[in-house]
């Protein structure tokens, strides 16, 4: 018997949230962003249930894009953060994967390639506003000369990254001053992700669009009444079980350190889930979670490696093996985020797969 912690793939809503995207992106182009294991909801799920539909897939690593191509996938794949080494450059060239030049040191890789039977496709990043990869404005026509004297590269094409604080007035900057830089020959352009596309800014220049956490139903904003409009849906909810249920009498301490002290008579359960499972820590004492979908039950105490203990409030319906929901359908993680100071995305990718099963429905 499994040690009953798992997380739940919602199929429908997956679809759901995909074709609402398809919807709102106004026919351009999806590349689904699906690093870090999909954020957390499996790569070979996402594909599985979606690869009839999707343009492109966007990964981080070569060992991401080399397993989309072992389980058939055919068309575009994105490396995000481009190559890291000579041996990289000669995988992509065999695989035709596309990749994004953030630095010269790329570029210097680049050089180094003399044999001349494949070529690649590049995406040349413009650094925006977040000041993290890319090249800035005034560099980027160097760049993409140097480029483009390259024998190796197939097609140069424009990625950039924004994070948008004014929704109306950051896409007209982009408009305004780059609008020479769109006028380079790049084959395609890539601007907008999750947050440009529910701010409805549906950016004249791009082809294509890079989507995350909007089709895992989620808020780039992390506040789930900017997309609750729309209709997307939460694709994963996280669960466990009750596995000990017992009856404290007043002034007893709760969990390790003493950290809470019980004034009154108790009756409390003993939940399969700790910080090692991807349960943040940071919510002990402060949040609650929700059984058998109805009951809401407040953590006490200190969340451990594996357990959390939680305030039955001498409901003496709950018993042992009552379903216990972390997150989810009812209790949405950009929720459970904000309390444990992080966002989704963390919490997301968190999880620790090897201890956590995942299931389909």
């Amino acid at each position: 018997m499994d040690r009953p912690i798992y997380k739940i793939l919602n199929i429908k809503n997956l679809k759901n949230n995909f074709f609402l995207i398809r919807k709102l992106s106004k026919n351009k182009n999806i590349w689904l962003v699906v690093k870090s294991d999909a954020y957390g909801h499996g790569i070979k799920n996402i594909y599985n249930i979606l690869n009839f539909y999707v343009d492109g897939f966007s990964v981080l690593s070569i060992k991401e894009a080399l397993y989309l191509r072992n389980i058939g996938w055919k068309k575009s794949i994105l490396l995000l953060e481009g190559i890291f080494s000579f041996q990289e450059i000669k995988i992509c060239l065999k695989y035709n994967f596309s990749i994004v030049i953030h630095s010269y040191w790329q570029i210097n890789l680049l050089k180094k390639i003399l044999f001349l039977n494949k070529k690649i496709n590049v995406y040349l990043k413009l650094n925006f506003n977040i000041n993290r990869l890319g090249f800035s404005s005034s560099k980027l026509y160097n760049t993409f000369n140097i480029l483009k004297s390259f024998k190796i590269i197939k097609s140069i094409s424009l990625i950039i990254h924004i994070t948008l604080l004014n929704k109306d007035s950051d896409i007209s900057i982009i408009n305004k001053k780059y609008i020479k830089i769109f006028n380079l020959n790049f084959k395609e352009i890539s601007i907008s992700s999750s947050l440009g596309l529910i701010w409805g800014i549906n950016d004249i220049y791009s082809t294509w669009i890079r989507i995350g956490i909007l089709l895992y139903g989620l808020s780039p904003t992390g506040n789930n009444n900017d997309i609750s409009q729309y209709g997307f849906k939460p694709v994963m909810s996280f669960k466990s079980k009750i596995i000990s249920i017992r009856k404290i009498n007043k002034n007893k301490f709760i969990g390790y350190s003493n950290s809470f002290y019980s004034l009154k008579k108790r009756i409390i359960g003993v939940v399969a889930c700790g910080y090692a499972d991807g349960y943040p820590r940071q919510l002990s004492n402060k949040y609650y979670v929700l059984v058998n979908n109805n009951f809401k039950a407040q953590i006490l105490g200190y969340i451990s490696m594996d357990m959390m203990i939680i305030d039955l409030n001498n409901n003496y319906n709950i018993k042992i093996g009552d379903e216990v929901e972390l997150w989810g359908e009812n209790i949405c993680v950009d929720d459970v985020a904000k309390i444990a100071n992080t966002i989704s995305y963390d919490l997301l990718s968190g999880i620790n797969k090897d201890r956590v099963m995942c299931k389909l429905k």
